[in-house]
C-alpha cells in the first residue's frame, strides 16, 4: 500500500511538473508524439538508425575532380540493398544495377535521373514504378525504359550540369535526361555563404570537405553526431513499456532531453564555427556573392543558367531534356496534412522553411523563362495537393516510397505529354525508333 501511494503521488507530482513544462495538460499520447518528433527532427524517420546511416554516408564520400565529389567505391555504403553494377559503383554512383554505358538502341529508352537525395530516392524506392509509368506513355510504344541514376545526396547546380557532361564527354548515351531538383539549390546554397562564406556555386558544405578536418571541425562534428545519436536513442528507450506509460518517467525524460537540447545548440554553434582558415579552397572566390534577396535572385538565375546548359547538352547529343522542380512541405498550399505529418515534418520556424518561402517562387518565374525558351520545365510542387495520405519523412523535403511513386507518375506523365520540338535530334532518334518499333508518332 505503501509503495502504491508512493507511486501515485510521484505520478501526480510529475503531471503537474509537465504541465508547468509545457504549459497544457500532458498525457501519455502526447508524450509519446513529442519523443516521436524529437527523432524525426534528430535526422528524420528511422531516429538512431537513420543517424548512424548518414554519418556513415558521410564517410563514404570521395572527392572528384569535376563532379566535387562521388561515393567511394572503396567503402561500403550501408544505404544500398540493391544489386549494383562494378562499372556503376567504380564511378561513384553505386544505384544502378546496370552499366552507365548504354548503347544507342531504338528499342531501348535510357533514361538518366539527376539531382539531390530527392532524386536519387526517387529511383532508389520509385525506379520501378518510373519504368512501368514510362513504359505506358503511347509515344514510347515498343521502346523499354531503363533508368540510370547520376543523382548523389547533397548534389546541387553545377553538379548535375557537370556530371551529365564528364559522361556524355566518356561515352555515355541517354535518350532522356531528367533533372529534379531546387531545393538543394537553394538551401544548401545559402547555408555555404551563410555558414563560413563559401562561393554560393560551390558544392553543400564544400568547407567540410576540403577543410582542415583533422582538429576543431573533426571534433566538433563528432560531438554534434554524438549528441544527435544520444538524444534519438534515449527518446526511444523512453518510449518503451513500461516507460511509456508513466508520467514520472516522462518528466525526467522531458528534463533529460531540455538539458541534451542546450547541449545539442551549443555543439552546433561550435560546429559552425569550427576548422577551416577561410583559405580560398575553402570557401571558393569572394567576388559575386551578395546577401538577402540578392543572393536569392543570384542562386535562382545560376540554376536557370545551369538547366540551359543541360538541355543545350543533352539536345546536342541527340536526346531530349525535361526539367522538374521537386516538390517541398514548405510551399504554402501543396499538400492536405495528417496530424502525424504536420508534427513530425513539419517546422515552418526553420530557416529552410524561410527559404523555400522565399526562393521557390524565384524558382517558379525562372522555370516560366525556361519554358518560353522551349526548355521543358515542370512544377512539381503542387503534386500532393489532393493527398490525404502521409508523404513526408522529415523536416527537410523527403517523402517516402508512396511519395516517390507518385512522383515517378506525374514525372511520367509530363514527360510523355511534352515530346521534343519538330526539329530536335531528340525527334528524329524517336522518329527513326518508332518506325522501326511499330510505335506511334
Amino acid at each position: 500500500m505503501i509503495a502504491a501511494v508512493v507511486v501515485v503521488a510521484l505520478e501526480g507530482i510529475s503531471w503537474l511538473g509537465l504541465f508547468a513544462i509545457d504549459g497544457e495538460a500532458p498525457s501519455r499520447a502526447g508524450l509519446e508524439r513529442q519523443r516521436e518528433a524529437r527523432r524525426a527532427r534528430v535526422m528524420g524517420g528511422d531516429g538512431p538508425a537513420e543517424v548512424r546511416r548518414r554519418a556513415a554516408e558521410q564517410v563514404a564520400r570521395a572527392l572528384h575532380p569535376y563532379l566535387g565529389w562521388v561515393k567511394d567505391a572503396d567503402v561500403a555504403d550501408p544505404a544500398i540493398h540493391l544489386p549494383v553494377h562494378d562499372g556503376a559503383r567504380e564511378y561513384g554512383f553505386p544505384h544502378n544495377p546496370a552499366s552507365l554505358f548504354q548503347p544507342a538502341d531504338p528499342r531501348r529508352l535510357v533514361v538518366v535521373v539527376l539531382g539531390g537525395s530527392f532524386a536519387a530516392a526517387l529511383v532508389r524506392d520509385a525506379g520501378d514504378a518510373l519504368t512501368r509509368a514510362l513504359a505506358a506513355q503511347p509515344r514510347f510504344a515498343g521502346r523499354e525504359p531503363l533508368v540510370l541514376s547520376l543523382a548523389l545526396p547533397g548534389f546541387k547546380q553545377p553538379q548535375q550540369l557537370m556530371a551529365l557532361a564528364w559522361f556524355l564527354a566518356l561515352g555515355a548515351h541517354f535518350d532522356l535526361v531528367i533533372n529534379l531538383d531546387g531545393y538543394n539549390e537553394l538551401v544548401a546554397s545559402v547555408t555555404n555563404v551563410e555558414m563560413r562564406g563559401v562561393h554560393p556555386a560551390y558544392p553543400k558544405r564544400w568547407f567540410e570537405r576540403v577543410g582542415e578536418l583533422e582538429g576543431e571541425l573533426r571534433r566538433a562534428t563528432g560531438l554534434a553526431v554524438h549528441l544527435q545519436e544520444l538524444s534519438a536513442e534515449r527518446a526511444e528507450a523512453f518510449s518503451t513499456p513500461p516507460l511509456r506509460w508513466s508520467f514520472f518517467a516522462g518528466l525526467i525524460w522531458r528534463l533529460l532531453d531540455r538539458l541534451l537540447e542546450s547541449r545539442m545548440a551549443v555543439a552546433q554553434e561550435r560546429l559552425a564555427v569550427a576548422g577551416g582558415s577561410g583559405s580560398h579552397q575553402t570557401r571558393g572566390p569572394r567576388v559575386g556573392v551578395g546577401s538577402g534577396e540578392a543572393l536569392l535572385d543570384e542562386i535562382a538565375a545560376f540554376w536557370g543558367r545551369s538547366s540551359r546548359q543541360m538541355a543545350a547538352l543533352a539536345r546536342g547529343s541527340g536526346g531530349e531534356y525535361h526539367h522538374f522542380l521537386q516538390p517541398n512541405q514548405y510551399v504554402e498550399g501543396s499538400k492536405q496534412w495528417t496530424a502525424a505529418e504536420r508534427d513530425r515534418t513539419r517546422r515552418p520556424g526553420q530557416r529552410r522553411a524561410e527559404l523555400v518561402r522565399q526562393g521557390y517562387p524565384r524558382l517558379q518565374r525562372v522555370g516560366a523563362e525556361l519554358r518560353g525558351d522551349g526548355i521543358h520545365f515542370h512544377d512539381l510542387t503542387q503534386v500532393f495537393r489532393d493527398v490525404a495520405e502521409s508523404v513526408y519523412v522529415d523536416t527537410c523535403c523527403h517523402v517516402n516510397r508512396f511519395g516517390s511513386a507518385l512522383v515517378a507518375e506525374a514525372l511520367a506523365r509530363s514527360v510523355g505529354d511534352h515530346p521534343p520540338p519538330l526539329d530536335s535530334p531528340a525527334r528524329s532518334v524517336w522518329n527513326a525508333g518508332s518506325d522501326r518499333t511499330g510505335g506511334t508518332r
